[in-house]
């Protein structure tokens, strides 16, 4: 019996929660409460609340790193499916010949060797489906160690 009162409780309580949510929103999206000088969060400040900025993490779909060899680097990708990788790397990214092909790829990650060291790399990816290649990603930098 105790349940079932608390649990009747429970539920006028989320009843009258939701009704208030209602009636704020309401208040708030109301043109007419908005004065044209006000700030768009002047309704949530004026009730002594702060408004979150929230910054959505963009997830970096192509990376490339030092690798952990001397002269090496890693490149990462987002992996695709039933698809393969091409990759390439320069020196001089805006001179469109200077691009190096390196081996295409079944995973989303590979390795280069042979590279000089203290120097700055730059490194493009794309995925290459059965309806054929994407663009290229953006090229990524990383400095050799």
């Amino acid at each position: 019996m105790q349940t079932t009162t608390r649990d009747v409780k429970r539920i006028a309580l989320e009843t009258l929660l939701i009704a208030e949510g209602q009636y704020v929103e309401t208040v708030a999206n109301d043109p007419a409460n908005i004065s044209p000088m006000s700030q768009p969060n002047e309704i949530i400040e004026s009730a002594g609340m702060q408004v979150k900025k929230v910054t959505i993490p963009v997830p970096r779909v192509f990376g490339a790193k030092a690798g952990e060899l001397p002269g090496t680097a890693k490149l990462v990708a987002a992996s695709t499916k039933r698809g393969t990788h091409d990759w390439a790397y320069t020196l001089t990214p805006s001179d469109p010949n200077s691009w190096i092909a390196m081996p295409s790829t079944s995973k989303a990650s590979t390795s280069v060797a042979d590279l000089n060291s203290v120097t700055t790399y730059y490194f493009r990816h794309r995925s290459v489906l059965k309806t054929g290649p994407s663009a290229w990603d953006e090229p990524v930098s990383a400095v050799i160690l």
